[in-house]
């Protein structure tokens, strides 16, 4: 594979092509992203046998989103049980407080690799047509970004009406990854800055060039903020939608707007941390639908 990503490169880059520096072409002057993959080879089927929730978490759930979900007779005590003595996380991220710095570690060395495996953050799961994100029979990924930029751009504006929005772009990393990235720029970006970082570096507004953070990015400098979530294709249904999940991973204080605004699924865990010391509560873990709150609660 490496071989051959190789000569398409070196072929587009004599045809007059560029690269973005992530072994994406640029073409006429638009980055070329690849189609999206369906995670799971297995068709998810509706089961009104369990919970709106938990079929939302099950289809999710590919996507590292929704995992230790399970119905329960009151809705109400479904939590991310991270260990099966309890929900060490929180007592983690309590033992700054209580314990300090040490007692917090040792509650996560204790518990790394278990809690790794079922910690996710707030997540949209949109149930898509086909026709809606596709092109030339693949999943394209520009369609799929557009498509989820566009809605929750609509639910955060409810709360933030003049909001500056700024382009709709990608990060960039070492490997090409799918994620969504909403820029805006004002005074916004302070409100936003200091709800999710807690160290004074991260807390500073300086001028940044587009082009150096974003696949897609102009050749552009000046002071922005963002939000950022990874994107992938879950499952498809057996009525043929698929299943496009965003996980939210910067701009944390955009998930309040879409747990309450957002038009589709939300699942929101009971816990998640901001960034290295702060950390989000619920009462326990839902999934919000436009609004309304869905409970893993067993059918009667």
């Amino acid at each position: 594979m490496k071989k051959l990503t190789s000569i398409l490169i070196i072929g587009a880059l004599a045809s007059g092509c560029a690269s973005t520096g992530n072994d994406l072409l640029i073409v006429n002057n638009q980055v070329v992203f690849p189609p999206l993959n369906v995670i799971s080879e297995n068709k998810y089927e509706w089961n009104d046998s369990i919970s709106e929730a938990l079929n939302i978490a099950k289809l999710a759930q590919p996507a590292g989103v929704g995992n230790d979900m399970r119905d329960a007779t009151d809705g109400t005590t479904v939590t991310l049980n991270r260990n099966t003595s309890g929900n060490r996380l929180l007592e983690g991220a309590l033992g700054f407080a209580t314990g300090g710095l040490m007692g917090a570690l040792s509650s996560d060395n204790l518990n790394r690799v278990n809690n790794e495996s079922i910690e996710w953050k707030p997540s949209i799961v949109e149930l898509v047509e086909k026709d809606t994100i596709s092109e030339n029979g693949q999943i394209d990924f520009r369609k799929a970004r557009n498509y989820l930029a566009t809605k929750i751009r609509a639910a955060i504006s409810v709360d933030y009406p003049d909001m500056a929005w700024g382009d709709v772009l990608t990060r960039k990393g070492k490997e090409f990854e799918p994620n969504l990235t909403l820029i805006v720029t004002g005074d916004f970006c302070t409100e936003l800055k200091k709800f999710d970082f807690k160290n004074d570096d991260e807390l500073r507004l300086n001028s940044q060039n587009y082009k150096k953070y974003y696949v897609d990015g102009r050749d552009k400098v000046e002071v922005f903020c963002s939000g950022t979530w990874d994107i992938s294709v879950s499952k498809e249904l057996t009525d043929g939608r698929y299943a496009l999940v965003a996980e939210s991973k910067y701009g944390f204080i955009f998930n309040r707007s879409l747990i309450n605004h957002y038009n589709g699924y939300v699942m929101v865990p009971d816990i998640y941390f901001k960034n290295s010391v702060e950390y989000e509560t619920t009462e326990f873990a839902y999934v919000a639908k436009s609004g309304e709150q869905l409970l893993f609660q067993t059918p009667k």
